[in-house]
């Protein structure tokens, strides 16, 4: 009778200070030997000698891997790997479950994100802009049917162990900000706050909410955006009566604070295009389409299959546009 081979712990995943080492050894490191630019998943998996989909559980952290894994990725970044920068999913140490735990959460009308395919490497940037680098505006910006909302959606779920207080709001029926301002400042005030004691301009309402802000880590999602931009005009501008938007955006962009507020829209608000910096408090991101691998299963969760030629056409006809695909998809089926 062979004896059992010993069983390979598979249940650790990065602490914060774990990620945090690993990131920044990661930058450093793609610096040094590739003169700044980003290495592909693959291209980093190939040289720490472990598979993408076991690079991807270390960088997400939503699954653990074994701890000789850990050890060989940052031995790969010339790290040593400490105890404090690893924990298992089923015993968090001492404080890491309030991380996991947000004081409220109101995800409004938030996309399912339970499928998600692709955009691994937009995900990590952005963690790393809400987590290390603690920005405070970030925007993502692509055309309609991309995936912006969905991407939001996903990083929102990854990142609110982070924050204290997170919030998802849609701009698609284009509230106007006076109103909008009043749910946030509810929201964060625990609905101490009555609506008779809310300031009386839009000015003074920003003012309590940067307030808020300021007292406890917050993030503040709000979506669809390009409705309250102009259509046919100057690239950027508000439509007349949502002026306001962009005084609510300049300011949280400009003064200190702890929180973060994330924007989807088709086009940069004028706002955004003259605070954004790449080592400035203030990103944008411009979305591509999705790859073809991840084109792919947009098909086969349909049920479809096709030779090796056949569904990449497809994918790049369409460019990667993750709703034109959901469309086709379903139009053949």
């Amino acid at each position: 009778m062979k004896p059992e081979k010993p069983k390979r712990n598979r249940g650790l995943t990065l602490t914060r200070e774990g990620w945090q080492k690993l990131q920044n050894a990661k930058l450093e490191w793609e610096f040094r030997k590739n003169n700044g630019s980003k290495y592909t998943l693959e291209e980093l998996s190939e040289q720490a000698g472990i598979t993408p989909v076991t690079f991807r559980k270390i960088l997400t952290r939503e699954t653990g891997v074994d701890k000789r894994t850990l050890v060989r990725l940052f031995m790969m970044f010339n790290l040593e790997l400490d105890v404090s920068d690893y924990t298992s999913p089923d015993f968090d140490l001492k404080g890491q479950e309030d991380l996991k735990n947000p004081k409220r959460v109101d995800w409004g009308e938030m996309v399912d994100v339970s499928v998600f395919y692709g955009r691994t490497d937009e995900l990590t940037l952005l963690e790393q802009w809400l987590i290390q680098e603690r920005c405070r505006v970030v925007a993502l910006l692509g055309m309609g049917g991309i995936g912006k909302t969905s991407l939001a959606a996903k990083l929102s779920q990854k990142v609110q162990g982070w924050f204290e207080y997170v919030i998802w709001r849609s701009l698609y029926n284009a509230p106007p900000l006076f109103d909008l301002l009043a749910n946030l400042i509810q929201f964060f005030s625990n609905e101490q706050v009555l609506e008779t004691d809310l300031p009386k301009s839009v000015d003074g309402r920003i003012s309590q909410l940067i307030e808020y802000l300021q007292q406890q880590r917050c993030l503040i999602v709000l979506d669809n955006v390009e409705t309250i931009l102009q259509t046919g005009a100057y690239a950027g501008c508000y439509r007349e009566g949502y002026e306001d938007y962009g005084l609510l955006i300049k300011r949280l962009g400009q003064v200190m604070h702890q929180s973060s507020l994330v924007l989807t829209s088709r086009e940069k608000p004028k706002d955004i295009a003259s605070l954004a910096g790449e080592t400035l408090a203030v990103r944008s991101l411009q979305l591509s389409g999705l790859e073809v691998v991840a084109g792919q299963k947009i098909f086969e969760a349909k049920g479809f299959s096709g030779s090796e030629s056949e569904l990449p056409a497809v994918v790049e006809r369409y460019a990667g546009n993750a709703l034109a695909l959901k469309i086709v998809a379903t139009t053949i089926q």
